[in-house]
């Protein structure tokens, strides 16, 4: 009977009872909550983005706060130009037709016009391997290949090239074994490290010693942030320095570590412990972010703040300025204003009668 109270405590029957349990349905004994959101990284859908609500408007398993295209359904996350932007949310040839329902992704085609009805726009019909790269410019037209990788730069792709990291324009390869001339013997390891590709952690610089201090997959030799995991190497500005090592803001915090990165928060201030720095929020949802907006907690687009005291007259209940204070200043001062003109007018009226009219 106390064991079935117990496993009716603990759900997933990982050792740890539901009320302390980061994951009460899926087993997760270790608790492991990498981005320390209070949701074990076993059941978030966003395990290295704070995600505490674990929104996910097109319902695809990837939370919000990582989907690259939350509006779309795209479990794989594929994102072939690698500019964040899923493919189904992307219009790489900007013609308006998202690549997601394009029949032709990578050459613009707004009228979508398709004469054979066989799914591929009439624009892009000179294209033998489909991969949405009209042959013309195709630089390996036998082998899909939409993002055209080149990196010796030798004008052939990638995929087709024989030696992809050492230029051969001319493909030469006497021994007909499929690797290039120009690279025999050096194709498995290019920076010549002792570490072939398959296994080394940065194959184009050479680091024998394989050294990755914060394990991200990627070697301290060619990584842009090599004390903090960024394994996707972002680098928004591209100074060579990684986005999870930049200190934008100025505060002397780096992205993993300060909750409102854009904007300086050196106390790390977060009432309600979501995640996000305060400065960073914006309260009231008035389009006005709480370090600029003059009323935090009432909307007020418009900002307007007629005593120009620091706070906006939506939550001003203080008048500033005498005037407002005091409204019947004003009143009083015009009175004797009127006043004044008055008497000045009646004094003159009286002085002339008395002087009477001017001899000629």
């Amino acid at each position: 009977m106390g064991e079935e109270r117990v496993l009716s405590q603990d759900s997933d029957e990982d050792s740890v009872l539901n009320a302390d349990d980061n994951c009460p349905l899926v087993k997760n004994p270790d608790q492991k909550d990498g981005d320390n959101d209070g949701l074990g990284d076993a059941c978030d859908n966003a395990p290295t983005v704070p995600n505490a609500p674990q929104d996910d408007r097109d319902r695809d398993g990837v939370g919000d706060a990582k989907d690259n295209c939350p509006d779309i359904f795209n479990p794989d996350q594929r994102d072939e130009d690698l500019n964040d932007i899923g493919d189904p949310c992307d219009d790489p040839d900007q013609d308006g037709a998202l690549s997601g329902k394009d029949n032709c992704p990578y050459i613009a085609n707004p009228d979508q016009k398709d004469n054979d009805g066989d799914g591929i726009g009439d624009t892009c019909q000179l294209d033998r391997d489909g991969d949405g790269i009209p042959d013309a410019k195709d630089d390996c037209r036998s082998l899909r290949n939409p993002r055209q990788e080149d990196r010796d730069q030798d004008g052939i792709g990638d995929e087709c090239d024989s030696c992809p990291d050492t230029k051969n324009p001319a493909q030469e390869d006497r021994n007909g074994n499929g690797i290039g001339d120009a690279c025999e013997g050096t194709v498995l390891d290019p920076d010549r490290d002792g570490v072939t590709n398959d296994s080394d952690n940065c194959v184009s610089v050479a680091n024998p010693d394989q050294r990755d201090t914060d394990r991200d997959g990627k070697g301290d030799a060619c990584d842009n942030c090599p004390t903090f995991q960024n394994a996707d190497q972002k680098d928004a500005n591209r100074d060579g320095q990684g986005d999870a090592c930049t200190d934008e803001d100025g505060d002397g915090l780096v992205p993993p570590f300060d909750n409102c990165p854009a904007v300086a928060n050196p106390d790390q201030e977060d009432a309600d412990n979501n995640g996000t720095g305060d400065v960073c929020e914006d309260d009231d949802g008035d389009g006005v972010l709480n370090y600029k907006d003059n009323c935090r907690h009432v909307s007020n687009r418009d900002q307007r703040d007629q005593d120009a005291d620091g706070m906006g007259n939506a939550c001003d209940e203080t008048d500033s300025r005498l005037s407002e204070q005091h409204p019947w200043l004003v009143w009083t001062g015009l009175s004797f204003l009127v006043l004044v003109l008055v008497t000045i007018a009646i004094r003159m009226v009286i002085r002339i009668a008395r002087e009477g009219p001017r001899a000629e």
